[in-house]
């Protein structure tokens, strides 16, 4: 929410977030805090659960399974599926319905490109993209109103509270991870 905010102007309101992702496998290798992607995702994905202005879709992730040309083995391979395409279905239906006079996309992911040529070109909204640091394309760049990357100092100062109470009350710590 606080990232949002300092990508507003002040006249304008944040209607709503919508963030994406894909739920990683439980069974993920250790990082080096001790824990697995799922445990670190998961803990996050409770953290936004308490702003009432976001809401979280998921895609998934697809576990293939690959032999490598060199020992023979087999290996588990995980791709993540949909998340591109529930951001392109979103941003649609927001402009279709007129659900709004500005969007916001957060993303260096040029497979995004052909919804924000559909906006651009069929749409009377303006929409902003911001990319993440080292994430800026001229692709996505070439159908928005407006676009420009976030900056570092931006990030740092938009984290989590050190700790977060859920509805429940239950406290999530903020790991160090989480700081930018």
């Amino acid at each position: 929410m606080s990232l949002g905010k300092k990508l507003i102007k002040p006249d304008q309101t944040i209607v709503k977030i919508k963030y994406f992702t894909s739920m990683v496998y439980r069974d993920s290798n250790l990082d080096s805090f001790g824990l697995n992607k799922y445990q670190r995702q998961n803990r996050y994905i409770k953290a936004l659960r308490t702003l009432s202005e976001v809401e979280i879709f998921f895609g998934r992730h697809q576990k293939n399974e690959i032999i490598c040309k060199k020992c023979k083995r087999i290996l588990s391979k995980f791709t993540e599926k949909m998340t591109d395409v529930n951001i392109a279905v979103e941003i649609f239906k927001d402009a279709h319905k007129n659900n709004c006079e500005t969007q916001i996309l957060i993303s260096g992911d040029t497979d995004l490109v052909p919804i924000t040529k559909a906006i651009y070109e069929n749409f009377d909204i303006k929409l902003l993209v911001f990319f993440p640091p080292s994430r800026e394309t001229d692709r996505l760049k070439k159908f928005c109103y407006f676009s420009n990357k976030i900056f570092e100092h931006i990030i740092k100062t938009s984290q989590f509270a050190d700790i977060v109470v859920n509805d429940d009350n239950f406290k999530i710590i903020k790991p160090k991870y989480w700081n930018y």
